[in-house]
């Protein structure tokens, strides 16, 4: 079974190309959504981040989001500390979901794949790019956010140029180029690895 990291800036298009992939038969595994889930559920994760935030940091059981995003956001080493913390363990349960997938390929869609030493679990890449106004455009429009919000969110990922060269394979998401011919011959160049 080969293994597929989908990543990109917000706002790049990747929920665009797994959405593809899920529809052409793809299993995709979405970071975000199970991070959360594992946040509330992982007794191990949960533990550690108690350990390392607080124990105010759950409330009846439950992630105190507010609490967390203050504690984190603004704080690069904080968020390292989390970081290093919840994506090990999100990699474990992708690790766990893709043994129960009947597949060729399965894919991860996940933002922080090479700021998550993510190579070490999952061999391929393929990074989405769309350009900065664009992705700026479609953040506002979906998120209801401010371009100020949107930037501050933008600057705290790893700049485009610094993940260009590190991935597989590129998808131009710039609504020029038309993205479904694009993930399909990856998709072709993938399957013919040994």
């Amino acid at each position: 079974m080969k293994k597929v990291a989908i990543t990109g800036g917000i706002g790049s298009g990747k929920s665009v190309v797994a959405e593809f992939l899920r529809t052409i038969g793809y299993p995709v595994y979405n970071s975000d959504e199970e991070s959360k889930r594992l946040l509330n559920e992982n007794q191990e994760l949960r533990e550690k981040l108690s350990e390392t935030f607080g124990k105010d940091l759950y409330k009846n059981g439950q992630l105190d989001k507010a609490l967390f995003a203050s504690l984190i956001f603004g704080n690069e080493k904080l968020l390292e500390q989390a970081n290093e913390i919840i994506h090990p363990a999100v990699y474990q349960d992708f690790e766990r979901w893709s043994k129960a997938q009947n597949s060729d390929i399965v894919f991860i869609e996940t933002a922080l794949y090479f700021r998550s030493d993510g190579k070490k679990y999952i061999p391929f890449s393929i990074f989405v790019q769309a350009p900065l106004e664009l992705r700026i455009q479609r953040v506002m429009q979906r998120d209801n956010y401010t371009e100020k919000e949107v930037l501050a969110r933008i600057k705290s990922q790893m700049p485009d140029e610094n993940i260009e060269h590190l991935a597989d394979f590129h998808i131009s998401n710039d609504e020029k180029c038309l993205i479904i011919p694009q993930v399909l011959q990856i998709v072709e160049v993938i399957s013919a690895y040994p």
